[in-house]
């Protein structure tokens, strides 16, 4: 399950489709989301969390948010190729498929809100933590590359619809 994003230039190989799962598309359209506020791009993401064929109709809009997006991964750190995004669900970072515990879920989501961008594992500090696990990080990710992927394909697409 994930989105399948088509775009109208059906004659450019990087332009022609995008696809994510679930897990890692959440994050790529809160990026989205960040650098078109960021960049006061007046750009609509509506109906970008559904298979409803939401999208963008021009090339030129596609330009510039792959433009802003491209700053955007300029500025992380280059050792950390992972971007987190927070909507309220955390994992130990050194455990497979172990939950911090409610109460530690809680305080983190009040330090980092919903939509918060992480490139990096939080480290537990005692307010926190509970002695168990030193680090933790947001369940939804995506590695940078996946991201420049999608930027390759705004790049080309001629706009795009999202099924």
């Amino acid at each position: 399950m994930g989105v399948d994003i088509y775009g109208n230039n059906e004659n450019h190989e990087d332009g022609n489709y995008f696809r994510a799962n679930w897990w890692g598309w959440r994050p790529i359209l809160a990026v989205c989301d960040y650098v078109i506020e960021a960049n006061d791009l007046h750009l609509s993401t509506d109906c970008w969390d559904s298979n409803e064929g939401g999208g963008l109709t021009s090339q030129e809009d596609c330009t510039k948010l792959a433009t802003c997006i491209d700053t955007f991964l300029d500025q992380i750190d280059e050792e950390h190729e992972t971007v987190y995004a927070n909507f309220g669900f955390w994992k130990y970072t050194n455990i497979d498929n172990k939950t911090p515990p409610i109460d530690v879920m809680n305080k983190l989501n009040q330090q980092y809100p919903i939509g918060t961008l992480l490139y990096r594992p939080i480290a537990l500090d005692d307010d926190i933590g509970n002695g168990e696990e030193d680090t933790v990080h947001p369940d939804h990710l995506v590695d940078v590359p996946h991201i420049q992927e999608f930027s390759l394909f705004l790049k080309h697409c001629g706009g795009f619809a999202i099924w």
